[in-house]
Protein backbone atom coordinates (compact mmCIF):
# COMPACT_ATOMS: atom_id res chain seq x y z
CA UNK A 1 0.00 0.00 0.00
CA UNK A 2 2.72 2.65 0.86
CA UNK A 3 4.16 2.13 -2.41
CA UNK A 4 1.51 3.17 -4.32
CA UNK A 5 1.17 5.81 -2.45
CA UNK A 6 4.40 7.18 -2.45
CA UNK A 7 4.19 6.49 -6.81
CA UNK A 8 1.21 8.82 -6.55
CA UNK A 9 3.28 11.57 -4.81
CA UNK A 10 6.28 10.62 -6.80
CA UNK A 11 4.34 11.15 -9.93
CA UNK A 12 3.19 14.80 -9.14
CA UNK A 13 6.98 15.77 -8.42
CA UNK A 14 7.80 14.19 -11.23
CA UNK A 15 5.18 16.20 -13.72
CA UNK A 16 6.37 19.72 -12.12
CA UNK A 17 9.71 18.34 -13.31
CA UNK A 18 8.54 17.25 -16.38
CA UNK A 19 6.55 20.53 -17.05
CA UNK A 20 9.63 22.97 -16.07
CA UNK A 21 11.86 21.11 -18.30
CA UNK A 22 9.64 20.93 -21.19
CA UNK A 23 8.12 24.37 -21.42
CA UNK A 24 11.05 26.89 -20.22
CA UNK A 25 9.21 29.77 -22.46
CA UNK A 26 6.36 29.69 -19.57
CA UNK A 27 7.35 31.03 -16.23
CA UNK A 28 7.46 28.88 -13.24
CA UNK A 29 4.91 31.10 -11.89
CA UNK A 30 2.34 30.00 -14.15
CA UNK A 31 3.68 26.09 -13.94
CA UNK A 32 3.14 26.31 -10.34
CA UNK A 33 -0.23 28.44 -10.49
CA UNK A 34 -1.33 24.97 -12.97
CA UNK A 35 -0.24 22.82 -10.54
CA UNK A 36 -2.28 24.74 -7.42
CA UNK A 37 -5.13 24.94 -9.61
CA UNK A 38 -6.43 21.23 -10.11
CA UNK A 39 -7.79 20.55 -6.57
CA UNK A 40 -8.55 16.98 -8.23
CA UNK A 41 -4.61 16.49 -8.29
CA UNK A 42 -3.83 17.91 -5.31
CA UNK A 43 -6.60 16.34 -3.13
CA UNK A 44 -4.89 12.98 -4.34
CA UNK A 45 -1.29 14.09 -3.44
CA UNK A 46 -2.84 15.22 0.16
CA UNK A 47 -4.57 12.20 0.93
CA UNK A 48 -1.11 10.17 -0.24
CA UNK A 49 0.33 12.09 2.07
CA UNK A 50 -1.60 11.82 5.56
CA UNK A 51 -2.26 8.27 4.85
CA UNK A 52 1.36 8.20 4.35
CA UNK A 53 2.22 9.90 7.48
CA UNK A 54 -0.46 8.41 9.60
CA UNK A 55 0.01 4.45 8.52
CA UNK A 56 3.69 3.74 6.82
CA UNK A 57 5.46 6.12 9.34
CA UNK A 58 4.05 5.16 11.91
CA UNK A 59 4.79 1.69 11.55
CA UNK A 60 8.42 2.24 9.69
CA UNK A 61 9.94 4.81 12.40
CA UNK A 62 12.04 2.17 14.39
CA UNK A 63 11.65 4.79 17.43
CA UNK A 64 12.30 8.01 15.23
CA UNK A 65 9.87 10.83 14.54
CA UNK A 66 9.40 12.51 11.49
CA UNK A 67 10.38 15.75 13.01
CA UNK A 68 13.66 14.37 14.25
CA UNK A 69 13.97 12.41 10.65
CA UNK A 70 13.41 15.61 9.13
CA UNK A 71 15.62 17.94 11.43
CA UNK A 72 18.24 15.13 10.81
CA UNK A 73 17.82 15.05 6.85
CA UNK A 74 18.01 18.88 6.62
CA UNK A 75 21.49 18.74 8.62
CA UNK A 76 22.67 16.44 6.10
CA UNK A 77 21.50 17.95 3.30
CA UNK A 78 22.80 21.86 4.31
CA UNK A 79 25.53 21.01 6.82
CA UNK A 80 27.58 17.13 5.72
CA UNK A 81 27.99 18.26 2.12
CA UNK A 82 24.64 16.32 1.46
CA UNK A 83 23.41 19.64 -1.14
CA UNK A 84 27.00 19.31 -3.11
CA UNK A 85 26.40 15.54 -3.30
CA UNK A 86 23.27 15.64 -4.92
CA UNK A 87 24.59 18.91 -7.11
CA UNK A 88 27.53 16.40 -8.12
CA UNK A 89 25.24 13.17 -8.53
CA UNK A 90 23.06 15.50 -10.63
CA UNK A 91 25.60 16.30 -12.72
CA UNK A 92 26.97 12.78 -14.01
CA UNK A 93 23.78 12.42 -15.02
CA UNK A 94 23.57 14.87 -17.08
CA UNK A 95 20.29 16.18 -15.22
CA UNK A 96 19.49 19.77 -14.71
CA UNK A 97 20.77 21.85 -11.73
CA UNK A 98 19.26 24.96 -12.65
CA UNK A 99 18.64 27.23 -9.26
CA UNK A 100 16.69 30.37 -9.43
CA UNK A 101 19.47 33.11 -8.51
CA UNK A 102 17.59 33.85 -5.49
CA UNK A 103 18.60 30.11 -4.02
CA UNK A 104 22.24 30.58 -5.99
CA UNK A 105 22.91 33.40 -3.42
CA UNK A 106 21.81 31.29 -0.92
CA UNK A 107 23.96 28.73 -1.81
CA UNK A 108 26.91 31.06 -2.12
CA UNK A 109 26.78 32.30 1.60
CA UNK A 110 26.45 30.07 4.43
CA UNK A 111 23.78 29.28 5.60
CA UNK A 112 23.53 29.13 9.77
CA UNK A 113 19.45 28.83 9.50
CA UNK A 114 17.87 26.95 6.77
CA UNK A 115 14.40 27.63 6.55
CA UNK A 116 12.18 24.64 5.58
CA UNK A 117 8.81 23.92 4.80
CA UNK A 118 7.97 20.30 6.18
CA UNK A 119 4.63 19.70 3.67
CA UNK A 120 4.22 15.97 4.72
Amino acid sequence: MSSNLAESIKKVHQQLRHDVKDNPADSVDSIWNAHVNNLEKLNEYAQSMRQLAEQHWAEKAHGQTRITWCVESIREYFFRNGLKRKRERDQRKNLSTDICDCCQQRLKNDIQTPRVLDVG
